[in-house]
């Protein structure tokens, strides 16, 4: 699309990851709701978007099999969380999941889909559980974004930049009418991309979400 009024994409949130200095917090806030054995992955990862879709800060937890989150941790910064070490975790069931928050940004009011940063997070956690940790999520304002590597072996750094270079250059110099059509296509192409080298890419909307208008 181009033209008058259209909208330039100007690159994915470069996100970081970090596994240091981290700040533990209580979850039990996030749990309420899974006594008497536990609530859906649909449940518990609504209510974490829920509890944190109005943050200005990221914010992060692991998810086990049965709904419940562990080690909440955050760096107090908009664009990037700290995550608890796996070690730290003390739990029978070893987490699977890892969630995180993506803010609305001011612009837009849009979190967005997953950042290079997240993708690489995913690669490396699978790699050093042995394949337990498979999933992230990242809830935000519009939605939920999933990720799940569905091969034998995780990706390698080099493929997932790769994936995610060809994802970006699809999307940028690209113009859109819209801020949800531009968002729209930077999930579309960064989860084709990233599905041709083992990770499958889903977004859950949220119906009610109202974008900020264009100024």
């Amino acid at each position: 699309m181009g033209g008058r009024g259209s909208i330039s994409f100007t690159g994915y949130e470069t996100r970081s990851r970090g596994n240091f200095n981290f700040e533990r917090k209580p979850v039990a806030r996030l749990n309420r709701g899974n006594a008497g054995g536990g609530a859906s992955e649909e449940q518990s990862v609504e209510r974490f978007r829920q509890q944190f879709r109005d943050e200005e800060y990221e914010y992060s937890v692991y998810m086990d099999k049965y709904g419940y989150m562990h080690g909440l941790g955050t760096s107090h910064n908009p664009h990037t969380t700290k995550v608890t070490p796996r070690k730290y975790i003390k739990t029978t069931d070893e987490p699977k999941s890892m969630l995180h928050n993506h803010p609305g940004d001011k612009q837009t009011g849009y979190g967005g889909t997953f950042s290079f940063a997240d993708m690489s997070f995913l690669g490396s956690s699978y790699g050093t559980s042995k394949g337990v940790v498979n999933t992230i999520y990242a809830t935000s304002p519009e939605g939920t974004y999933r990720a799940v590597i569905k091969g034998r072996r995780a990706p390698s750094q080099k493929e997932i930049r790769g994936a995610y270079n060809r994802a970006k250059k699809l999307t940028t110099d690209k113009k859109y009418r819209s801020y949800k059509g531009m968002w729209e296509a930077a999930h579309n192409n960064l989860s084709d991309e990233m599905k041709k080298i083992g990770i499958e890419m889903s977004f859950n909307r949220d119906t009610s979400f109202k974008p900020r208008k264009r100024k």
